[in-house]
């Protein structure tokens, strides 16, 4: 993979994660309207799949770039620090949008406020 198509792919899926973040959105939007958000959890869940799964294959493809030195020790950093800020993005929106189900479900707001305050530690 050249070093272009790495930026490339990179740049595409940040914008898929702004992309997953507005679905998200709209879903909790939805299920605060109508509560059957049915159709819009489906084509979260399959995003954020497809999201993660884009991730590993650049890191995957980072860490082959970075050992056969087909790019420099700064850009292999600098590379690291955009997934590395993909990733917060995605673990942080899995965190809040976990807690918001189960803030939703009844009986369960005592097991969300406990998952909330492991994920602030």
């Amino acid at each position: 993979m050249s070093s272009d198509s790495w930026i490339v792919d990179c740049d595409a899926l940040a914008q898929s994660g702004v992309t997953i973040m507005e679905n998200i959105n709209d879903r909790n939007q939805k299920r605060l309207r109508d509560g059957n958000p049915g159709k819009l959890n489906s084509t979260v869940r399959g995003q954020l799949n497809s999201f993660e799964h884009e991730l590993n294959r650049l890191r995957k493809s980072l860490s082959k770039a970075t050992t056969s030195y087909h790019i420099t020790e700064g850009e292999a950093r600098r590379r690291q620090d955009k997934i590395d800020g993909l990733s917060t993005l995605y673990d942080l929106r899995i965190k809040k949008d976990i807690i918001l189900i189960l803030r939703s479900l009844p009986g369960f707001i005592l097991m969300a406020r406990e998952i909330e305050s492991n994920f602030r530690r």
